[in-house]
């Protein structure tokens, strides 16, 4: 009895083991085997991704621009052209995408459909939706991926845009200017290369990083992340910014100008350059250091719990407000009519120091003027 349970082992596994050879050499050859249907499918392989539909249509009268895709990748580019194109790559067993065209209205739709690649070799030949916008086009546009990634390939000028991915990454790679700008991206990282103009930016990951490389001027930003860092490189210039991170390190390396400042981590450090603040600056992280190089405003506040407070020259028309719980409180200059600064269990180190206020430590030493 053993003995044939034994055999039976040996011919099911063997059969399993030619049946993922035979798979992965058929994918290895662009082959590809698709089990599934209408709302699931498993893809062996991803050569035979090709060109579903293609379809150009006229903008005139469009006021804004509508598409929604499952597993696609998104990718946006502006041209010369006269009319907008629309063209679908997927596999040859996918639906090709919805088109419609209504009440100034042009919607692009996939059906939604799980896919799982196994075996995939052709990773650069990926289900997508390539779009290209006529430069003439400056209205409304919305790109949404449920688990592919979107791209903005060139400079653009549009209306209130929205790019948005539920698990992939997005990026813009070229210079936007725009109205209401939205960036989204629950499982993915945001990342702008260029410079962005826009009347508002809202800049949101729940687990990856965001990130931009070019100088950024609008009304209000938000830029946000859960578990990631948040690092904007170049000069700043909005009227209210609030910047933040739950569990990662948030860094403002440009210049910053604006009205109101709100910069915070949870879990992570908090790093600020030159800000220029008609308002309020704060800065907080409850279990990182807090550090800036220098800062204008008409109040302070820099806060730590568990860490220190590392300052360089502070000018303020009102109060400033230093603190930490178990940290070290370090300025190059305090200058203002009212100060706060104390420390549970650190030092305090300030060379120069202006108007009155509360100073201390409880369990540290404390030098100021020297």
């Amino acid at each position: 009895m053993k003995k044939t349970i034994v055999i039976v082992s040996i011919v099911v596994w063997s059969l399993v083991a030619l049946l993922v050879i035979g798979l992965i050499i058929a994918s290895a050859l662009g082959h590809n085997i698709s089990i599934g249907g209408k709302n699931f499918m498993i893809n062996f392989g991803g050569g035979n991704v090709e060109l579903l539909r293609e379809e150009k249509i006229a903008l005139n009268k469009t006021t804004q621009i509508l598409v929604n895709a499952s597993y696609q990748d998104i990718q946006i580019r502006v041209s010369d052209g006269s009319e907008a194109v629309f063209r679908h790559y997927d596999y040859d067993t996918a639906e090709p995408c919805s088109i419609s065209d209504s009440a100034g209205t042009v919607s692009l739709n996939t059906v939604n459909k799980t896919i799982i690649n196994i075996f995939t070799f052709n990773i650069n030949n990926s289900p997508r939706l390539e779009i290209e916008l006529p430069r003439t086009y400056t209205e409304n546009v919305s790109f949404a991926t449920t688990s592919g990634t979107v791209r903005v390939d060139s400079d653009a000028v549009w209306g209130n845009t929205t790019l948005k991915s539920t698990s992939g990454s997005v990026r813009a790679d070229g210079t936007l200017i725009c109205g209401d700008l939205r960036i989204e991206s629950r499982s993915g990282s945001v990342h702008l290369y260029q410079n962005v103009t826009a009347s508002s930016i809202r800049l949101d990951s729940t687990s990856g990083s965001v990130k931009a490389d070019g100088t950024i001027s609008c009304g209000e930003l938000h830029a946000k992340s859960t578990s990631g860092s948040v690092r904007l490189y170049q000069d700043i210039t909005a009227t209210t910014a609030y910047v933040s991170s739950t569990s990662g390190s948030v860094h403002l390396d440009g210049a910053v100008q604006c009205d109101e400042l709100t910069v915070s981590s949870t879990s992570g450090s908090v790093h600020v350059s030159d800000c220029a603040v008609t308002g309020g600056a704060r800065l907080k992280s409850t279990s990182g250091s807090v550090n800036a190089t220098a800062i204008r405003a008409k109040e302070i506040t820099a806060e730590s719990r568990s860490g220190s407070v590392t300052m360089g020259s502070l000018d303020a028309e009102g109060m400033i407000r230093l603190t930490s719980t178990s940290g070290s409180i370090k300025a190059d200059a305090v200058r203002s009519p009212q100060h706060h600064i104390k420390t549970t269990s650190g030092s305090i180190r300030i060379p120069i120091l202006t108007g009155s206020g509360e100073l201390g430590s409880t369990s540290g030493s404390v030098k100021t003027n020297y």
